[in-house]
């Protein structure tokens, strides 16, 4: 029986087929849920072979995955400026554009920032200044396989709906 001191087995596929994605570890017998799970050490107890109890599983460190951010430029007057640098905050919904030259032409005042990619939608200037995800960006201009990259690289302005800090 593998236990958790045992090297960790390479998974190979599921269910023994390796087209499927399976573990084709014969040490782990025709057990499906051994083949799934080949790093978990289950015990058996007694007449009751076959029974499992909960499995014994390391615990992982919680490690916060990074936010990716992008630079990008926010135009505004001299007062917004000094707030959003003071603050580390701009409050929604604000636009920003990947290119400073064009920034500018909405505020005297450029400020250089980095917000998380998650944070941002896609700027048409729709009416009423509504920002629309990528995938809805993608069904209006018919780009059906443009991501937030693909937006920014081409020079499309990017908003937030709501407030973000900003590095």
């Amino acid at each position: 029986m593998a236990g958790l001191l045992d090297p960790p087995r390479k998974p190979q596929g599921l269910f023994g087929n390796p087209e499927v994605g399976s573990v084709t570890d014969p040490a782990l017998g025709p057990d499906p849920v051994r083949q799934i799970m080949p790093m978990i050490d289950y015990q058996n107890q007694g007449a009751g072979r076959g029974v499992r109890t909960v499995p014994k599983i390391a615990a992982k460190p919680n490690v916060p995955s990074p936010i990716e951010t992008v630079r990008l430029y926010h135009g505004t007057g001299p007062e917004e400026k000094a707030g959003i640098l003071q603050s580390g905050r701009i409050n929604g919904p604000s636009y920003f554009s990947p290119d400073r030259n064009k920034a500018k032409t909405y505020g005297d005042d450029v400020v250089e920032v980095n917000v998380p990619k998650t944070a941002l939608k896609i700027d048409l200037d729709l009416p009423g200044g509504k920002l629309l995800s990528v995938e809805e960006a993608n069904g209006y201009l018919d780009n059906p396989d443009w991501n937030l990259d693909d937006y920014l690289g081409r020079g499309f302005s990017v908003g937030v709906e709501q407030s973000v800090q900003v590095k």
